[in-house]
Protein backbone atom coordinates (compact mmCIF):
# COMPACT_ATOMS: atom_id res chain seq x y z
CA UNK A 1 0.00 0.00 0.00
CA UNK A 2 0.38 1.98 -0.29
CA UNK A 3 -1.94 3.05 2.20
CA UNK A 4 -2.30 3.71 5.69
CA UNK A 5 -5.26 5.26 6.63
CA UNK A 6 -7.87 4.16 8.79
CA UNK A 7 -9.22 0.67 6.82
CA UNK A 8 -12.29 -0.87 9.04
CA UNK A 9 -15.66 0.36 8.98
CA UNK A 10 -17.38 1.84 11.77
CA UNK A 11 -19.44 -1.43 11.44
CA UNK A 12 -16.83 -3.46 11.74
CA UNK A 13 -15.20 -1.69 14.33
CA UNK A 14 -18.07 -2.59 16.67
CA UNK A 15 -17.45 -5.24 19.27
CA UNK A 16 -13.61 -5.13 18.16
CA UNK A 17 -11.08 -5.37 21.44
CA UNK A 18 -8.02 -5.22 20.29
CA UNK A 19 -5.32 -3.12 22.46
CA UNK A 20 -1.70 -2.29 22.37
CA UNK A 21 -0.60 -4.46 25.08
CA UNK A 22 -1.98 -7.40 23.27
CA UNK A 23 -0.64 -6.27 19.84
CA UNK A 24 2.78 -6.03 21.64
CA UNK A 25 2.27 -9.48 23.15
CA UNK A 26 1.79 -10.79 19.79
CA UNK A 27 4.76 -9.36 18.16
CA UNK A 28 7.12 -10.70 20.65
CA UNK A 29 5.52 -13.88 20.32
CA UNK A 30 6.53 -13.91 16.44
CA UNK A 31 9.57 -11.68 16.14
CA UNK A 32 7.83 -8.51 14.40
CA UNK A 33 9.34 -4.91 14.85
CA UNK A 34 6.96 -1.86 15.23
CA UNK A 35 6.01 -0.50 11.53
CA UNK A 36 8.23 2.49 10.33
CA UNK A 37 6.28 5.71 10.36
CA UNK A 38 6.70 7.24 6.55
CA UNK A 39 6.23 10.88 7.56
CA UNK A 40 9.65 9.96 9.10
CA UNK A 41 11.76 7.92 7.35
CA UNK A 42 9.97 8.39 3.11
CA UNK A 43 10.64 12.41 3.22
CA UNK A 44 13.13 13.84 1.30
CA UNK A 45 15.27 17.32 1.88
CA UNK A 46 12.31 19.09 0.12
CA UNK A 47 9.59 17.97 3.14
CA UNK A 48 7.95 15.64 -0.03
CA UNK A 49 6.70 12.29 0.48
CA UNK A 50 8.97 9.70 -1.45
CA UNK A 51 7.01 6.31 -1.35
CA UNK A 52 9.18 3.12 -0.21
CA UNK A 53 9.82 0.81 -3.16
CA UNK A 54 7.73 -2.43 -3.17
CA UNK A 55 9.35 -5.41 -1.72
CA UNK A 56 8.32 -8.02 -3.61
CA UNK A 57 7.98 -7.43 -7.76
CA UNK A 58 9.16 -11.22 -9.27
CA UNK A 59 6.26 -11.35 -12.03
CA UNK A 60 4.28 -14.55 -12.59
CA UNK A 61 5.18 -16.30 -15.82
CA UNK A 62 6.11 -19.10 -17.62
CA UNK A 63 9.87 -18.50 -17.73
CA UNK A 64 12.10 -19.78 -14.91
CA UNK A 65 11.88 -18.50 -11.81
CA UNK A 66 8.59 -16.64 -12.08
CA UNK A 67 5.72 -17.08 -9.95
CA UNK A 68 3.28 -19.76 -11.00
CA UNK A 69 -0.57 -19.23 -11.24
CA UNK A 70 -2.21 -21.96 -9.24
CA UNK A 71 -5.65 -22.67 -7.74
CA UNK A 72 -6.21 -22.11 -3.80
CA UNK A 73 -2.59 -21.29 -3.15
CA UNK A 74 -3.13 -17.90 -2.80
CA UNK A 75 -4.79 -14.99 -1.14
CA UNK A 76 -5.06 -11.23 -1.25
CA UNK A 77 -4.50 -9.12 1.63
CA UNK A 78 -6.28 -5.86 1.52
CA UNK A 79 -7.69 -2.76 3.25
CA UNK A 80 -11.25 -1.32 2.61
CA UNK A 81 -9.87 2.24 2.94
CA UNK A 82 -7.00 1.06 0.64
CA UNK A 83 -7.99 1.72 -3.34
CA UNK A 84 -4.83 0.18 -4.37
CA UNK A 85 -5.69 -3.26 -2.64
CA UNK A 86 -9.40 -2.66 -3.91
CA UNK A 87 -8.16 -3.26 -7.52
CA UNK A 88 -7.04 -7.02 -7.35
CA UNK A 89 -10.13 -7.91 -5.80
CA UNK A 90 -12.39 -6.08 -7.46
CA UNK A 91 -10.36 -7.45 -10.80
CA UNK A 92 -10.76 -10.86 -9.40
CA UNK A 93 -13.92 -10.92 -8.75
CA UNK A 94 -14.63 -9.26 -12.51
CA UNK A 95 -12.83 -12.47 -13.71
CA UNK A 96 -14.48 -14.98 -11.79
CA UNK A 97 -11.72 -16.11 -9.71
CA UNK A 98 -13.12 -16.05 -6.06
CA UNK A 99 -12.78 -20.12 -5.46
CA UNK A 100 -8.98 -19.60 -7.38
CA UNK A 101 -7.66 -16.67 -5.26
CA UNK A 102 -8.81 -16.02 -1.79
CA UNK A 103 -8.82 -12.74 0.12
CA UNK A 104 -8.79 -11.32 3.83
CA UNK A 105 -9.16 -7.11 4.64
CA UNK A 106 -6.79 -6.27 6.85
CA UNK A 107 -7.29 -4.12 10.32
CA UNK A 108 -4.82 -2.22 12.41
CA UNK A 109 -3.32 -3.93 15.36
CA UNK A 110 -3.79 -2.59 18.21
CA UNK A 111 -5.35 0.94 19.35
CA UNK A 112 -2.08 2.79 17.56
CA UNK A 113 -1.17 0.62 14.97
CA UNK A 114 2.19 0.34 15.95
CA UNK A 115 3.12 -2.66 14.02
CA UNK A 116 0.92 -2.20 11.11
CA UNK A 117 -1.82 -4.57 9.07
CA UNK A 118 -3.44 -6.92 11.83
CA UNK A 119 -6.20 -8.86 12.26
CA UNK A 120 -8.04 -7.24 14.64
CA UNK A 121 -11.27 -8.25 13.32
CA UNK A 122 -10.38 -11.76 13.54
CA UNK A 123 -10.98 -14.61 16.30
CA UNK A 124 -7.69 -14.31 18.45
CA UNK A 125 -6.14 -11.83 16.20
CA UNK A 126 -4.99 -14.26 13.82
CA UNK A 127 -5.57 -14.91 9.64
CA UNK A 128 -7.93 -17.85 10.11
CA UNK A 129 -5.49 -19.77 7.21
CA UNK A 130 -2.48 -19.14 8.24
CA UNK A 131 -2.52 -18.24 11.86
CA UNK A 132 -0.22 -14.82 11.38
CA UNK A 133 -1.03 -11.87 13.75
CA UNK A 134 0.09 -9.28 11.15
CA UNK A 135 0.84 -8.55 7.55
CA UNK A 136 4.59 -8.19 8.85
CA UNK A 137 4.94 -11.53 9.34
CA UNK A 138 4.94 -12.70 5.75
CA UNK A 139 7.38 -10.57 4.76
CA UNK A 140 10.10 -11.11 7.66
CA UNK A 141 9.89 -15.12 6.21
CA UNK A 142 10.03 -14.39 3.02
CA UNK A 143 12.91 -11.91 3.13
CA UNK A 144 14.57 -11.95 7.25
CA UNK A 145 16.05 -8.87 6.17
CA UNK A 146 13.07 -6.68 5.28
CA UNK A 147 12.57 -3.31 6.87
CA UNK A 148 10.17 -1.29 5.49
CA UNK A 149 6.38 -1.20 5.73
CA UNK A 150 4.01 -4.01 4.98
CA UNK A 151 1.75 -2.91 2.42
CA UNK A 152 -1.55 -3.53 0.87
CA UNK A 153 -2.63 -4.98 -1.38
CA UNK A 154 -0.10 -8.48 -0.92
CA UNK A 155 -0.21 -11.83 -2.84
CA UNK A 156 0.61 -14.20 -0.41
CA UNK A 157 1.39 -18.00 -0.85
CA UNK A 158 -0.52 -19.57 1.79
CA UNK A 159 1.50 -22.99 1.58
CA UNK A 160 4.66 -21.40 2.72
CA UNK A 161 3.10 -18.24 4.21
CA UNK A 162 5.34 -15.89 2.30
CA UNK A 163 4.74 -12.79 0.48
CA UNK A 164 4.85 -13.47 -3.08
CA UNK A 165 3.79 -10.07 -4.87
CA UNK A 166 3.02 -6.78 -3.67
CA UNK A 167 3.49 -5.06 -7.32
CA UNK A 168 0.15 -2.91 -7.11
CA UNK A 169 1.15 -1.35 -10.43
CA UNK A 170 1.03 -4.87 -11.87
CA UNK A 171 -0.60 -7.47 -9.85
CA UNK A 172 -3.93 -7.06 -11.64
CA UNK A 173 -2.30 -7.63 -14.83
CA UNK A 174 -1.01 -11.03 -13.76
CA UNK A 175 -4.79 -12.29 -12.60
CA UNK A 176 -5.73 -11.03 -15.50
CA UNK A 177 -3.33 -12.91 -18.16
CA UNK A 178 -1.89 -15.76 -16.07
CA UNK A 179 -5.05 -16.75 -14.48
CA UNK A 180 -6.76 -16.96 -17.61
CA UNK A 181 -6.94 -21.05 -17.55
CA UNK A 182 -8.81 -20.65 -14.21
CA UNK A 183 -11.44 -18.08 -15.83
CA UNK A 184 -14.54 -18.59 -16.87
CA UNK A 185 -15.08 -18.78 -20.66
CA UNK A 186 -17.05 -15.86 -20.52
CA UNK A 187 -14.11 -13.93 -18.55
CA UNK A 188 -14.32 -10.34 -20.04
CA UNK A 189 -10.65 -9.42 -21.21
CA UNK A 190 -9.47 -6.50 -19.09
CA UNK A 191 -6.19 -6.26 -20.43
CA UNK A 192 -6.37 -7.01 -24.06
CA UNK A 193 -3.13 -7.62 -26.06
CA UNK A 194 -3.64 -4.69 -28.19
CA UNK A 195 -3.87 -2.32 -26.10
CA UNK A 196 -1.18 -3.57 -23.25
CA UNK A 197 1.48 -0.65 -24.49
CA UNK A 198 -1.03 1.95 -24.40
CA UNK A 199 -2.89 0.40 -21.49
CA UNK A 200 0.88 0.35 -19.61
CA UNK A 201 1.71 3.53 -20.55
CA UNK A 202 -1.45 5.05 -18.94
CA UNK A 203 -1.27 3.33 -16.26
CA UNK A 204 2.45 4.59 -15.69
CA UNK A 205 1.17 8.47 -16.11
CA UNK A 206 -1.75 7.95 -13.25
CA UNK A 207 0.54 6.50 -11.17
CA UNK A 208 2.53 10.07 -9.70
CA UNK A 209 -0.09 12.27 -11.09
CA UNK A 210 -3.20 10.93 -9.44
CA UNK A 211 -2.97 7.52 -7.24
CA UNK A 212 0.36 8.82 -5.66
CA UNK A 213 -1.19 12.66 -5.81
CA UNK A 214 -2.91 12.67 -2.60
CA UNK A 215 -0.75 10.04 -0.68
CA UNK A 216 1.99 12.98 -1.73
CA UNK A 217 -0.58 15.65 0.11
CA UNK A 218 -1.35 13.75 2.85
CA UNK A 219 2.18 12.46 3.80
CA UNK A 220 4.12 15.57 3.03
CA UNK A 221 6.06 17.72 6.09
CA UNK A 222 5.97 21.23 3.82
CA UNK A 223 3.99 23.70 2.51
CA UNK A 224 5.55 23.66 -0.77
CA UNK A 225 5.44 19.76 -1.19
CA UNK A 226 1.89 19.92 -0.67
CA UNK A 227 0.44 22.39 -3.19
CA UNK A 228 2.86 20.63 -5.55
CA UNK A 229 1.14 17.31 -5.08
CA UNK A 230 -2.30 19.42 -4.93
CA UNK A 231 -1.76 21.17 -8.21
CA UNK A 232 -0.41 18.08 -10.16
CA UNK A 233 -3.49 16.52 -8.78
CA UNK A 234 -6.16 18.63 -10.37
CA UNK A 235 -4.60 19.49 -13.47
CA UNK A 236 -3.98 15.44 -14.68
CA UNK A 237 -7.90 15.26 -13.34
CA UNK A 238 -9.29 18.07 -15.76
CA UNK A 239 -6.40 15.84 -18.27
CA UNK A 240 -8.57 12.81 -17.65
CA UNK A 241 -11.71 14.51 -18.01
CA UNK A 242 -11.08 16.00 -21.28
CA UNK A 243 -10.16 12.47 -22.59
CA UNK A 244 -13.32 10.93 -20.97
CA UNK A 245 -15.49 13.39 -22.92
CA UNK A 246 -14.91 11.39 -26.38
CA UNK A 247 -14.40 8.30 -24.71
CA UNK A 248 -16.82 6.07 -22.53
CA UNK A 249 -13.98 4.44 -21.16
CA UNK A 250 -10.48 5.00 -20.95
CA UNK A 251 -9.96 3.36 -24.22
CA UNK A 252 -13.33 3.20 -25.91
CA UNK A 253 -16.52 1.36 -25.09
CA UNK A 254 -14.55 -1.81 -23.76
CA UNK A 255 -13.90 -1.58 -19.77
CA UNK A 256 -9.85 -2.55 -19.41
CA UNK A 257 -7.64 -2.19 -16.29
CA UNK A 258 -7.07 1.00 -16.98
CA UNK A 259 -10.58 1.75 -15.84
CA UNK A 260 -10.38 -0.25 -13.22
CA UNK A 261 -7.33 1.65 -11.96
CA UNK A 262 -8.74 5.41 -12.84
CA UNK A 263 -12.25 4.80 -11.36
CA UNK A 264 -11.93 3.26 -8.03
CA UNK A 265 -10.67 6.60 -6.80
CA UNK A 266 -13.50 9.43 -7.97
CA UNK A 267 -16.02 6.47 -6.97
CA UNK A 268 -15.15 4.52 -4.57
CA UNK A 269 -15.43 6.69 -1.03
CA UNK A 270 -14.07 9.85 -2.80
CA UNK A 271 -14.63 11.73 1.04
CA UNK A 272 -12.49 9.16 2.80
CA UNK A 273 -9.66 11.00 0.02
CA UNK A 274 -10.90 14.22 1.14
CA UNK A 275 -11.01 13.86 5.22
CA UNK A 276 -7.14 12.38 5.30
CA UNK A 277 -5.99 14.84 2.92
CA UNK A 278 -8.31 17.57 2.94
CA UNK A 279 -8.70 17.75 -0.93
CA UNK A 280 -11.64 20.05 -2.31
CA UNK A 281 -14.68 18.24 -2.05
CA UNK A 282 -16.60 20.40 -4.29
CA UNK A 283 -13.98 18.85 -7.32
CA UNK A 284 -14.28 15.40 -6.24
CA UNK A 285 -18.14 15.30 -6.11
CA UNK A 286 -18.34 16.59 -9.54
CA UNK A 287 -15.70 14.22 -10.64
CA UNK A 288 -17.61 11.13 -9.68
CA UNK A 289 -20.98 12.77 -10.50
CA UNK A 290 -20.01 13.01 -13.97
CA UNK A 291 -18.22 9.32 -13.81
CA UNK A 292 -21.10 7.91 -12.84
CA UNK A 293 -23.41 9.43 -15.85
CA UNK A 294 -20.94 7.48 -18.12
Amino acid sequence: MSCEFNNISKEEEKGITYTDAEAELHAKEVGVDPRPNETLVEIDERGAFIRQPNAFIKPFGDKPGDNKAEAGRYRIYWATGCHWSNRPVIVRDILGLQDVISDIKVSHSGETNVYGHGFGNQPDHRDPVTGAYFLSEFYKRANPDFKGRATTPTLVDVVNKTAVNNDYHRLTNYIEVQFRPFQPEDAPDLYPKKFRKEIDEFNDWLFPHINNSHYRMAFCQSPEAYFEAYEDFYESLDKLEKRLEINRFIFGDYITDADVIIMDIPMREPNLIIFHIHTRQALMNIFKERMISR
